[in-house]
């Protein structure tokens, strides 16, 4: 990833991270104990550049991706791609619609590759994608550690 293009993302992560989209109430604190609000889930018709290990490149399936973030050769990736399983994928985006006070959206899959963004002011993140029901990727959201964690502790219901 080009210089650029990585101080780019850490300054949209920045942003994301910062901007007041959820009441305070709502707001998840940091390490450092800054109340931050969770990031908007983005959607697009371009979640990610070509993927040559899609089928089809508008739908890009979990296993895809998954596929994708291992076979890149990023500097930014700093553990092992999380698939979410079993109920938790949606409880995961119900509760993140939830708390922004969005609609609830079908979701079939998670899918997130653990970040390190450190060496441009941030810290632990994660490339978070949403799959469809129809298992096409929808969203796909760099998103604080710190509130992943919160996020799938409240979907699952205890301390992670």
């Amino acid at each position: 990833m080009h210089t650029h293009r990585c101080a780019a993302l850490a300054a949209a992560i920045t942003f994301a991270v910062s901007t007041p989209t959820a009441i305070a109430g709502e707001w998840i604190r940091d390490s450092a104990g800054n109340l931050v609000a969770p990031p908007v889930p983005k959607l697009s018709t371009k979640l990610f550049d070509m993927i040559e290990e899609a089928y089809d490149p508008a739908c890009p399936t979990n296993q895809e991706v998954i596929k994708h973030y291992i076979l890149a050769d990023s500097s930014l990736k700093s553990g092992n791609v999380k698939l979410l399983a079993g109920a938790l994928p949606q409880a995961f985006a119900d509760v993140w619609r939830r708390q922004l006070h969005m609609k609830p959206t079908p979701v079939s899959s998670v899918v997130a590759q653990p970040l390190d963004l450190s060496r441009f002011g941030g810290g632990p993140a994660l490339d978070v994608t949403e799959f469809g029901a129809n298992g096409c990727a929808f969203s796909r959201t760099i998103m604080p550690a710190a509130i992943f964690v919160e996020i799938l502790e409240a979907a699952i219901g205890v301390e992670v």
